[in-house]
């Protein structure tokens, strides 16, 4: 698991050219933050309800991703439509001359599937990129914390 700046200082690990002097602070998106019924399929709605939410209450999705995510799920959209087509037997067609050649539906699936295994990665949503992120744990208690 990756440490925080606060953690490499007390340990004495920090190294200052690696300390950004004012990083990136965006809001915390939120489920009313975009509509995704018009933008993706039945596969992709469901993956994004799966990883959204999984992503904001860990605090790690602000709005400035949504886009990248809604892309991320497209991809597994399309990669279970080629899937499901490919399964039903579409997989090899006839060319107008007569020739069998792998269907497009093949092409399409692998891309998907590379495109979305690198947007995992993007989010930490991998074995190996999840160690890379560093999450700040949930505060517990009662109101009369604060005082």
């Amino acid at each position: 698991m990756a440490l925080t700046n606060e953690e490499k200082k007390l340990k004495g690990t920090l190294k200052p050219s690696r300390v950004k002097d004012n990083p990136m602070q965006g809001t915390i998106a939120t489920v009313d933050s975009v509509d995704t019924s018009i933008l993706l399929n039945d596969y992709a709605r469901e993956e994004w309800g799966r990883i959204f939410i999984e992503l904001s209450e860990l605090g790690v999705i602000q709005t400035t991703d949504l886009n990248a995510l809604i892309m991320l799920c497209d991809m597994w959209g399309h990669y279970c439509h080629s899937r499901d087509l490919i399964k039903s037997g579409n997989y090899i067609i006839t060319t107008p001359n007569g020739m069998e050649q792998n269907s497009p539906h093949l092409s399409n699936w692998r891309t998907a599937y590379k495109e979305y295994f690198s947007g995992c990665k993007e989010f930490g949503l991998t074995p190996v990129a999840r160690t890379k992120i560093n999450t700040s744990p949930k505060k517990t208690g009662d109101a009369f914390d604060i005082l």
